[in-house]
């Protein structure tokens, strides 16, 4: 007798997301779409409500690097979206703390390293065709290991109390104060004595036209006696400005919390402690702010800090593997670095993410230690005698134009 298998086709389910990501910034951001081009299911974590509440608080701009930030977005399939909306007329100028500018950078050139707000380029990364898919409000309080076994999944741990997981690979793009990093080192950020205090200022304000005439299309940096002014034009036409000022110690910071409220009070402090003798231009860009204040101090970590033991399951991204002071590299690394890891995850498979994430650190690590070891322009920028070393180093490397 002939039997007939009369059974149902069955469907083999979706595999359940096996890696996770820690943060939505542009680290995370680009890792989740270049994961998704190639299908590997994952989740995507952030803390903050909401990418409007991301929005708020990024409103600053950034230059993306031929062969690390633009290579990143070009891999992602988001270069042509990215040059429709870049700035590649954007003059650098350098000048003393009485205004006088000392060195111009880039004017009436097309730049090789167009500016592109910070919002943007999250909504760029983030996107509107269903590519990238973040739980927002989803805050972390930390790793743990399935059963409490080494080779065991990794669990991630969130302040209200539930868990998701375990993952075969969490991923921290979170940021300074990453979880994921404290799983993996006890090393954390150090406080480098220095602050940052930024805000906006609209074409409306009657300032405008003075600010036009001192930043330009571009960027301007006043600096001296261990102190920074400046202004970049955003792509709304609004200018976004910041002060850098030391604080040596830690303890001795502001209670910036309450102190960005009372911006008529922050401003005349700020100026009255860091910038008397300043060129009143200059100062003017403080004054005539008219946007919300933030505050930013400057954290960074040692070549310590990308010196952990590998462990399974779980890797770091951007910030969370190397946090260094502001210079312009550090959005360029974070891309660079997710799509190292992506690559490295397509190319071993899922199954193998362990041999994936041992070549990512196995080029991450040397990487990461030269990109911390390179802090010279920063101090040069924050020296007492500023900007001569620093106009001086420019001259020789770029040809730039010094103004006498």
């Amino acid at each position: 007798m002939t039997l007939h298998n009369t059974a149902s086709t069955v469907t083999k389910p979706k595999p359940s997301p096996n890696i996770a990501i820690l943060g939505a910034g542009p680290s995370g951001l680009l890792l989740s779409r270049l994961l998704t081009q190639s299908r590997i299911p994952h989740k995507i974590f952030d803390r903050l409500p909401s990418p409007a509440t991301v929005s708020k608080t990024t409103s600053g701009t950034l230059d993306l690097h031929e062969g690390s930030g633009l290579l990143a977005l070009e891999r992602a399939g988001l270069l042509e979206a990215f040059k429709a909306k870049a700035r590649y007329d954007v003059p650098q100028r350098f000048a003393d703390a009485k205004g006088n500018v000392k060195l111009v950078i880039g004017e009436g050139e097309v730049s090789e390293r167009p500016e592109f707000d910070r919002v943007d380029l999250q909504g760029l990364l983030l996107g509107d065709d269903g590519a990238v898919r973040v739980e927002w409000g989803r805050k972390v309080r930390g790793l743990t290991r399935e059963g409490g076994e080494e080779k065991g999944g990794v669990v991630v741990d969130f302040e209200n109390g539930k868990e998701e997981g375990p993952f075969d690979l969490v991923v921290g793009a979170d940021g300074s104060w990453s979880k994921a990093r404290s799983f993996l080192t006890s090393v954390k950020p150090t406080y480098t004595g220095r602050y940052a205090l930024t805000s906006t200022l609209s074409p409306s304000s009657p300032f405008f036209p003075t600010a036009t005439r001192l930043i330009g299309p571009g960027n301007s940096i006043a600096m001296g006696h261990g102190r920074i002014i400046s202004g970049m034009k955003l792509g709304s036409g609004a200018y976004y400005v910041w002060a850098g000022v030391p604080c040596p110690s830690e303890a001795d910071l502001p209670d910036f919390a309450n102190s960005v409220k009372d911006t008529t009070k922050l401003k005349a402090e700020l100026i009255e402690q860091h910038f008397q003798g300043w060129a009143e231009d200059v100062i003017g860009l403080l004054k005539e702010a008219d946007g919300e204040w933030y505050a930013w101090p400057f954290y960074a970590m040692g070549e310590e800090g990308v010196t952990w033991d590998g462990r399974k399951g779980v890797t770091l991204v951007g910030d969370a593997a190397h946090l260094i002071p502001p210079n312009g590299e550090g959005v360029n690394s974070a891309l660079y670095d997710s799509m190292l890891l992506a690559e490295q995850i397509i190319k071993h498979g899922v199954d193998r993410l362990d041999e994936a994430v041992v070549a990512y650190e196995a080029i991450l690590k040397p990487r990461a230690k030269e990109l911390i070891a390179d802090t010279g322009i920063i101090e040069m920028m924050y020296a007492e005698d500023a900007p001569d070393g620093f106009v001086k180093l420019f001259n020789d490397m770029m040809g730039g134009e010094q103004k006498e």
